[in-house]
């Protein structure tokens, strides 16, 4: 029986702990067997207390209460093969320092040692949990900013150039594309001059162009957009609400431009 392993389950503080030991042969073997599992100081003292079937609590003291336990107490499982005690071992401890004061403060030195690992290690799961927290928080700060600069900068375009310039862009955008199809399909379908037509055009322009006349600026939309554009300014949404709000007055859309940029 002594070669038997036998499954106990202790209740110790607020903890149920199960620990598979050999049959204790005595009262002395089964103290020392359970200070290992549970961890304790050579110098602490244990009561092991068993239920007994009269409802009562019995204290083990000598190698007969652990023959009767392991008479009594015990248990085989047929499908796992083992032998557990059917009862819980409740025990309890009473920590006595020694006389030598060196073993005493050798014991306080390592308990305070278990205390400060412990306490380190609480810290750095706070620390950590607080730099997580820290990061999300920074996140969500930054994505209402974010969403805030553009809603603002969406507001003070629709100040600066008018609610109905910006119902209107979209419509002009298409007519834009619509007639710049058109222009490509007129294009194609012409036929193409001659070296002499070409010639002939070109002196009747001479010709009838004075040499002192300024060059008209033409209202053409995809024009006044390239001229925009070769003066530097490639918001082309922009250039087109501009250019809608004087009319497809360049100099007017161009100084405007100017000025917004100032």
């Amino acid at each position: 029986m002594s070669n038997v392993f036998i499954t106990f389950k202790i209740r110790y503080e607020k903890e149920l702990i199960e620990c598979k030991i050999k049959a204790p042969t005595d009262i002395s073997g089964f103290i020392e067997t359970l200070k290992n599992e549970l961890q304790l100081e050579e110098t602490d003292e244990l009561v092991i207390l068993c239920p007994t079937p009269d409802g009562k609590i019995m204290e083990l003291q000598s190698d007969d209460d652990i023959e009767c336990l392991k008479q009594t107490k015990l248990s085989y499982n047929a499908v796992t093969k083992e032998v557990y005690c059917n009862v819980e071992l409740v025990v309890t401890i009473i920590h006595k320092l020694p006389n030598d004061t060196s073993a005493q403060f050798m014991i306080l030195s390592n308990k305070i040692d278990n205390l400060a690992s412990k306490i380190d290690k609480l810290s750095y799961e706070f620390i950590r949990k607080i730099d997580e927290d820290k990061t999300s928080t920074f996140s969500t700060i930054r994505s209402i900013l974010a969403e805030h600069f553009q809603t603002d900068s969406g507001n003070k375009l629709k100040n600066s150039l008018g609610e109905g310039d910006i119902k209107e862009l979209k419509p002009n955008v298409d007519v834009r594309q619509k007639k710049t199809k058109k222009d490509k399909e007129k294009l194609s379908s012409t036929t193409t001059p001659t070296n002499n037509n070409l010639s002939n055009m070109s002196d009747n322009l001479k010709s009838d162009t004075p040499k002192s006349a300024p060059r008209p600026i033409s209202k053409d939309i995809d024009v006044l957009l390239e001229m925009l554009v070769a003066d530097g300014f490639t918001n082309t949404i922009q250039n087109i609400i501009v250019l809608k709000r004087f009319d497809n007055d360049y100099e007017k859309a161009k100084n405007y431009l100017k000025s917004s940029v100032a």
